[in-house]
């Protein structure tokens, strides 16, 4: 990662985020940082990640572009930074980009200590959640905070198109103040295909999911849909699962009575690389519920990073990653569907190799941090010189 003291930029950017406080996913950190000044603010540690209980490590990189503060954990995913300042009066931002939604606790207490201790730096709010149900009760406060933040925001980063036009229609944001584009980029060095290019069989195939265990994500669905694969074709279909949560138990019983189910736990991100690698496929199976659509498919993202032909469901951001024929599309919580969709690819070898070529450059060509951070740079620089 680069020497924060070697980069000679004169715009300071600081991110609050919890978002890099895994080792892989702080390399989007060190490409901004080739260009800009730049301070990570981050809890000290976290347990809201795909990767529980991650502490920063004390190293020489973490020192020279992070801040980290203590945190109290209140309810559900909300917490509060135990500072004043959050090292604003240190920092000096001229930017400052808040990764948390505008009714949050952490937005509002980041744009509090802006304007304490740095009155003259512009917010940028930098979102992902692609749903929103206007209610009274919570959602009613959600909607108020949400309105009145519009007013100290300069611009708004938003994950998806979705994500997009959610902020248009219910926040009344003016579409020239929303960028779209990722929120986390990959290494594909790192995410790439394996240098030796694997076998391909029309008769079987090993397909992967690496994320959330929660129901939410439909990794019941999958392996509902790899069942029926098996049971009504020739196919030998084998599962490798990748992941924590609250179905981790039961997926683990259900792999007691089928053997081509594995189920591998929580890995450091840097190991995904080498698990993604040994699939045939990628499936991203999330669900459509009326507070939730897949608003990230970060793993969807470092999937075709490594050449992998990806089948998703319509939920939220997939469609817009698997636009053009990059990859499968199939309608959420039809595992029936699902099956057909798989058995047909694992069938069709030319259209996986044509599915894993236009997978990597995709990737490689928008999804790429090095790529990210030029985007983000010039957003920031606009932000900072007030155009827009």
């Amino acid at each position: 990662m680069v020497n924060v003291l070697e980069t000679r930029q004169l715009l300071r950017l600081v991110i609050v985020s919890h978002a890099y406080i895994e080792e892989e996913l702080r390399k989007g950190i060190g490409a901004l940082a080739q260009k800009l000044q730049v301070t990570v603010v981050t809890p000290e540690i976290s347990e809201c990640l795909v990767f529980p209980s991650l502490r920063v490590r004390d190293s020489q990189e973490y020192i020279e572009l992070f801040t980290p503060i203590r945190s109290a954990l209140l309810f559900g995913s909300q917490y509060l930074f135990l500072s004043s300042d959050l090292g604003f009066r240190k920092s000096k931002p001229d930017v400052i980009c808040v990764e948390y939604d505008p009714w949050s606790l952490m937005f509002w207490q980041t744009l509090i200590a802006s304007r304490l201790f740095a009155r003259k730096a512009r917010i940028v709010c930098s979102v992902k959640k692609n749903t929103y149900r206007r209610a009274w009760g919570l959602n009613k406060i959600k909607y108020l905070m949400g309105r009145v933040s519009i007013n100290h925001i300069s611009r708004y980063i938003t994950a998806s198109e979705m994500t997009r036009r959610l902020y248009e229609d219910i926040f009344g944001i003016d579409r020239s103040k929303i960028d779209v584009f990722t929120h986390l980029g990959v290494d594909t060095d790192n995410f790439c295909p394996p240098p030796v290019g694997k076998g391909s069989d029309p008769r079987e195939a090993v397909m992967g999911y690496a994320g959330r265990l929660e129901p939410h994500k439909g990794i019941e669905d999958l392996v509902e849909a790899a069942d029926h694969c098996r049971a009504t074709t020739d196919l030998n279909i084998r599962l490798e699962v990748c992941g924590g949560g609250s179905l981790k138990g039961h997926l683990e019983e259900l792999a007691k009575s089928r053997p081509w189910l594995s189920i591998k736990g929580l890995v450091p991100n840097g190991e995904v690389p080498d698990f993604l690698r040994r699939l045939d496929l990628f499936v991203l199976p999330a669900r459509t519920l009326p507070d939730h659509e897949e608003h990230d498919a970060h793993a969807l993202l470092e999937a075709l990073a490594c050449g992998l032909p990806c089948i998703a469901t319509r939920s939220g951001i997939n469609a817009e990653l698997l636009h053009d024929g990059i990859g499968v599309l199939v309608e959420p919580q039809q595992p029936l569907e699902l099956s057909d969709a798989i058995a047909a690819l694992v069938r069709d070898v030319a259209r996986r190799l044509e599915l894993a070529s236009a997978a990597r450059q995709r990737a490689v060509a928008e999804f790429d941090n090095h790529r990210l951070a030029a985007r983000k740079v010039e957003l920031f620089k606009e932000v900072a010189c007030g155009q827009r």
